[in-house]
């Protein structure tokens, strides 16, 4: 045990003195870290005069490889739709890249537990008889 001990020591505190050199590394073009994200988020926010905690989500965009997280504002207390896609677009000018389009998903409603086109045993504990 003491043998795998020294060489595992040794190779931890030779990581630990190369960490600051990791840190300079050049970053790929067209990167933009999740922290000047949400301050262009949140200044653009109060350039549009609205206050409050911004509900913000982060999605993974994998193409190109090693993809980024791209931040996005929700509609959620103070903010409205229109200025989520205001504060976005406004983000997205700050940030120097091309706004996404908004797209809004239409969910069809049920009557009810059972959908239209449930069978008798819905979801492996609801009956759906008599559509």
């Amino acid at each position: 045990m003491k043998q795998l001990a020294r060489p595992l020591i040794l190779a931890c505190a030779a990581a630990l003195t190369a960490l600051p050199a990791l840190a300079d590394l050049p970053q790929r073009k067209g990167y933009i870290p999740a922290t000047e994200q949400h301050q262009a988020i949140i200044d653009c926010q109060y350039e549009r005069g609205l206050r409050g905690a911004p509900k913000i989500q982060a999605t993974y965009v994998a193409y190109p490889w090693g993809g980024d997280s791209v931040l996005r504002i929700l509609p959620h207390g103070s903010v409205g739709a229109a200025d989520a896609a205001w504060i976005n677009a406004c983000a997205d000018a700050r940030l120097g890249r091309a706004s996404a389009p908004v797209q809004v998903r239409r969910v069809k409603k049920s009557k009810g537990v059972c959908p239209s086109y449930a069978s008798v045993l819905y979801g492996g504990t609801a009956y759906c008889v008599g559509k």
